[in-house]
């Protein structure tokens, strides 16, 4: 059996784990797996970064923003001192 490249062989691994077989040979290649497949790098990678949880972001941050209500009457100025002006 030639393997024709990497997936193949990935391929023929996954096949003799699922059936329980640890050493595997014929004339062109041999190989022995471990109990446990090794786990990939990008799942490494995702364990290794924290999650975010609510809970850990303050969310009553103060800032010089303005509020949706004052973003809403900023251009409305102070319309009872208008009238009271004009009388």
């Amino acid at each position: 059996m030639i393997l024709p490249n990497y997936k193949a062989l990935i391929k023929l691994a996954n096949a003799c784990r699922k059936a329980g077989i640890k050493h595997y040979k014929d004339s062109d290649c041999e190989f022995t797996l471990t109990d446990d497949a090794p786990q990939s790098a990008y799942k490494k990678r995702q364990k290794s970064q924290p999650k975010v949880v609510n809970s850990d972001v303050d969310l009553d941050v103060q800032t010089d923003a303005l509020t949706q209500e004052q973003l809403l009457l900023w251009s409305a100025g102070n319309i009872a001192g208008d009238v009271n002006e004009n009388q």
